[in-house]
Parts: C-alpha cells; structure tokens; sequence
C-alpha cells in the first residue's frame, strides 16, 4: 500500500475521532454541517491541511516516449558520440550548459533497457527518461486545503490542460442556487424556478448551492474555495422545495436547460420509483448534445435509484478520502463511476461555506469535469465521446460495487485534444482599433426593429467599420478580428440601442446577421441587467461563412431597458481556432414587444410598432417560426 494511501487513512481515523462521529452520522443523510468552534476549527485545518495539500507527479509517473536524457563525464565526448551511434539513437538537442544531450531512439528500442545499457558504461554520468511534470496549480481559495476531494481527484494537474471555459454552461437542477453568493454569483447565467413558475431560480434549502459550487465556483479569486470547472458558467434551475420535488418538474428543468444550451446536466436528486416522463427528458436532453449525470443515492443498498439508473445517464457513487466506497452510497454494476462525498467543503446560501455528505456532493465533481472535457474538445465535442473520457480514464479503487471506478480529472483530459488549427489562416489589412455609431440618435429600421445607436469593440479589433455598418444590411459590413493569444480566440461587440417602451416590456429580442471567415464558430449573446447590474445569458447560436441570421430572445423584458430606455447586448463571438479569425456583422436590431403594464392603452406590437402595423406582424411571424 502506498505512504500516501496509508496516511490518508491513519488521518481520517484520527479526524473521525476528533469529531467525535458528527461526520460519521452527517454522511448518510447528505446534510449540512457548519463548522463552528475556533479550536474545532483549528484542528481541523492543520490536519486536513498536511493531508491534502497537492503534489506534483512524482517522478517515473509519465515520460516521452523514444527519449533519453544522457551525460557523459567529461573528456568523453568521442566514446559517448560512438555509444548513441551502436544504439541508434540520435542527439535531438544538447543542454549545453548542463552538457546533457536529449536522445531520440529507434523505434521498437525500449527506453529503459537503452538506460540500462548506457548506465553500465564507465564514461555515462547518467541516463534518465525525459520525464513529463505536470503542472501543480494551487489556487488562492483560503479553503482550498478544505477540499479534500478536489485533489483526490487529481483537478490541479488537470487544470495544466484546461480551466473551463465561460461559454460551457452546467446546469445544476435542484433545489436553486444562491446568486448572490460570492464564489458563484459571476458565473450564473438564466435559469428558471419551477416550483414558484419565475425566472428566479434562487435557492431555497442550499443543496443546489452546494452542488453548484463543487462544479463550478469561482477559482483562484481569493474568497472561498475553488470549483472543478473552474471558468464554467452555472445554469441555475429549481425544481425542488423543502420537501423534495415532482417529476413532472424536474423534467421541465432538464429540458429547460437543454434547450438552452446546457452541456453539462447535473442531477443531485432521485428516489426509488422510475418515471417515464423523467426518462423520456433525459433522452432528449442526450438527443439535444448534453450529457446527464445523476446520484447513485444514499440508501446503502444495491437497489436501483432514479434517474441515475437509467442507461442514459452518468450514475455516480460517493467515496471517502481513502478511496473506499462511503457507508451510504449505493451500489452495484449499475453505478458506473465514484467521486468524493464524504465531507465535502463547499458554498451555502448567505455568502458562507460549510460541509455536506452524499452522492448529491460526488455528482457535481463528476458534472465538472463533464465541462472541462467539452472546453478542451470544443464546439465539436459529443456528448458521446465526453463521457467515454470519463469513464475510460477512472483509478481502480477495488471490490465490484462501482463499474468503472473513481473518476481521474487529468487522466480524462490527457485522453482527449483540443480542436486542430485550420490549415490556411485568413488574410487581411492590418488591425485598427476602436468603435463607432451605427446612426446617432435612436430610429427604427425598415424591418420595425431598433437600429443600433452605437458599438465597442472589447477583444478583438475593427478592420472595416463604414458609416452605414450594423444599421442596414448591405455589402457595409462592420469586418473584425480576433487578436488576443490563447488556445480559443474571441472577440466581443457591445452594441446599444435606445428603444419607446411606453406600456411596459414584455419581451426582447436581439437578431444578428453575419458570417465567419472560418468554420467551427459560434456567437453567445448576454444582455444588461439594469436591475441586478449584470450581464445575463440569453444563447448560443452557431454561425457558418456564409451570411446566416441568428435570433435571442428573452422574455420579461422589463429588467433590460433601462429608465431611458437603452438596451445593451454583448456578443462573444469566438472559434475553436488557434490562429487569428475575422467575423463579418452585417446587421444588429433590437425588437421589443410592449404592452404588459395594466391600464396602458391599446399595447403595441413588437418593436412598438403597434399591433396594427402589417409589416411588424410579418416580421413577428417570421421570428416565431426562427423560434420554433
């Protein structure tokens, strides 16, 4: 067995002593645990701190294949020359300060037997693999050494090949999430509460808030403690009250979340009976390109546990820190893999933190690494091939009570790659900087829609900004370029319009019209706030090199005009590409439907324009069927 094994267990006895069994009797009934007491407090970070603090890989973990890293002793450099040569190996680079020389081998010659053999010669310093290290990124979280499970489940080294990315949403189905809450609230994007029928998904009995934090809290911000997926977004999505929850809703808060585009489902909930109505949202949400991942349960018992054992989903088992199964996880074949969720450390409601146990803290870890997965494989990643990596890359823990075993995060990383750069990146003028006006004062177009007042540019610059671009659409394209480094390029367009919404707003949408110079690309659409003083996600829509037209949209319009009546919408626009890319904006309009304020004359049609008004109509018409 090894140290690190052995010390894992000898510690945990000796915490489970400390607490006096609290977590003991905490764990089967997953419920929260604040941890209070200063002394308490105390112990408990000195010795979670020695236990969990991350290592790098030890040395001989992973080496290049073919490579030796070799150094003679000095006046031997003939004899060594003539050594490489007898082996057939050939010097790829000298280290010359340090006098090493980097070997390639021939193919078929094994690394450590050519080490062996040039060990054994006098005039050989040394002979080593060239080993990889992988990278250790210990983040400022001041819980961080709390989080026992995010290491045990190797995170840092995964985070050496990918941290997340904001346009990778997990949508946590639950009981809501805090979104106020500081290591959470800048990463949520709209969700909705099916048990008050509202678009404000808070939390309501701090399980969602849990989860949500596992998966996906903010990282590295110097608050709190670090999620999985460290730059995710979280889709918050209440389906559960006080009292648990109905299938019914917990079905419209899967498809919810599939139809606006969640890539990552995680189901921290079940019971004991199956629900067709359940399974059938499940598949659909596996038709529409997410994958699901569900609790195993806490019943202790091989018994089946819905959703989790339905095929479609990811069922998921709770381990304790030293690898074995923990007393309230079910089990069986069925359960396809394990994570932590023995007193996990993650956030609650009101901006604190605390412990929970469950296979509902183990879900989380494995949705997490879910979004990892799709941000490192791109736009073009399956549902498919992401839960292969998760599942073909496990650690064996022993015994037949989980399928798969322990979910591995940079094993699963390592196993897939990135997006390939195109072959031919394209050409144009050198990049200018700046904004401009799309017309000055506020006009609707032709179309009934607002034209845009004005646009900044953030990321990226503008080739090509003529007088009319974004106000009409003709060959006056408004032409940008991605210019920040990185794996993923974007660029972002702000774009602002001021809008008559006499009679209140009902709704809002926003159309796009352009085409990208590569392929692969995709544009996400935020708008402003002005109540909750922030960017919301309103979609995602994929574009091609030819003019294609996208629509958002977003309902209960009211919170995104301001007192004045502005609008502001962002859109990233972004491609999986390593190289520079250009993107094409032809046309931006703002349509808003009014008419919902009680005793506010006769409402107005979309864009304002009066329900009167044919053309408003067809062009409503023509929205709804973009929609469907």
């Amino acid at each position: 067995m090894p140290n690190s094994t052995k010390m894992n267990i000898r510690t945990e006895i000796v915490l489970k002593e400390m607490v006096n069994g609290i977590a003991d009797n905490e764990e089967s009934k997953g419920t929260d645990m604040r941890v209070s007491g200063r002394i308490f407090m105390c112990r408990l970070v000195l010795l979670v701190g020695l236990l969990l603090v991350p290592c790098g890989a030890r040395a001989g973990d992973d080496f290049a294949a073919g490579e030796l890293l070799v150094k003679f002793k000095s006046g031997y450099d003939g004899k060594g020359a003539k050594a490489i040569e007898e082996i057939g190996a050939k010097v790829l680079e000298k280290l010359s300060r340090l006098d090493v020389s980097r070997l390639g081998l021939p193919g078929g010659l094994d690394v450590k037997k050519a080490m062996a053999r040039l060990n054994k010669l006098p005039f050989v310093e040394f002979a080593e693999p060239n080993y990889i290290f992988k990278p250790t990124w210990n983040p400022s979280d001041p819980k961080w050494n709390d989080q026992w499970g995010i290491t045990k489940i190797e995170t840092p080294n995964g985070w050496g090949m990918e941290t997340g990315d904001r346009d990778v949403i997990i949508a946590i189905v639950d009981t809501g999430v805090d979104l106020d809450h500081p290591d959470l609230k800048n990463k949520i994007v709209a969700g909705y509460d099916y048990v008050g029928m509202d678009p404000d998904p808070d939390d309501v009995g701090g399980h969602g808030t849990h989860c949500a934090g596992i998966a996906a809290a903010s990282t590295n911000n110097g608050i709190g403690v670090a999620g999985v997926c460290a730059n995710c977004s979280i889709m918050p999505l209440r389906v559960l009250g006080a009292g648990g929850g109905l299938a019914s809703d917990v079905a419209k808060g899967i498809v919810w979340a599939a139809d606006h585009g969640a890539n990552v489902i995680s189901l921290s909930l079940g019971g004991m009976f199956p629900s067709s109505t359940q399974r059938d949202s499940i598949e659909y949400a596996w038709n529409k390109g997410a994958i699901v991942i569900a609790a195993a349960g806490n019943m202790g018992v091989q018994d089946a546990h819905y959703p989790a054992y339905h095929s479609t989903c990811v069922a998921v088992g709770s381990t304790e820190s030293n690898d074995a199964r923990s007393g309230f996880s079910n089990y069986g074949s069925w359960v396809d893999v394990a994570a932590p969720g023995g007193f996990i450390m993650s956030t609650i409601p009101d901006g604190e933190y605390g412990y929970k146990s469950g296979t509902s803290m183990a879900t989380p870890f494995v949705a997490g690494l879910a979004g990892l997965l799709f941000s490192k494989m791109g736009s073009g990643a399956s549902n498919s091939a992401v839960r292969s990596a998760i599942e073909n890359n496990c650690d064996s823990i022993g015994g037949s009570w989980v399928s798969r075993g322990r979910v591995n995060v940079a094993r699963a990383l390592a196993s897939v790659k990135a997006p390939a750069p195109p072959s031919t990146p394209p050409s144009a003028g050198s990049p200018k900087t700046g904004s401009g006006s799309g017309g000055g004062s506020p006009a609707k177009s032709s179309d009934g829609g607002y034209s845009p007042k004005s646009f900044t540019m953030g990321a990226g610059s503008t080739l090509k900004s003529p007088t009319h671009s974004l106000v009409k659409s003709d060959d006056s394209a408004l032409v940008m370029r991605s210019t920040q480094s990185g794996k993923k390029r974007h660029m972002d367009l702000e774009v602002t319009t001021k809008a008559s919404t006499k009679g209140g707003v009902e709704s809002i949408q926003v159309l796009l019209e352009g085409s990208f110079f590569v392929k692969g690309a995709g544009v996400t659409a935020h708008l402003w706030n002005w109540k909750g003083l922030k960017w919301d996600w309103i979609g995602r829509e994929k574009m091609t090199t030819e003019d294609k037209t996208v629509m958002f949209r977003r309902k209960n319009g009211e919170a995104y005009v301001s007192d004045d009546g502005e609008i502001k919408v962002s859109f990233r626009i972004d491609s999986d590409w390593f190289s520079t890319f250009d993107f094409g904006a032809d046309k931006v309009r703002f349509y808003v439907k009014t008419g919902t304020k009680k005793g506010a004359g006769s409402g107005g049609g979309e864009s304002g324009s009066g329900g009167s008004d044919d053309l408003g109509k067809k062009v409503a018409d023509t929205w709804k069927k973009l929609l469907q």
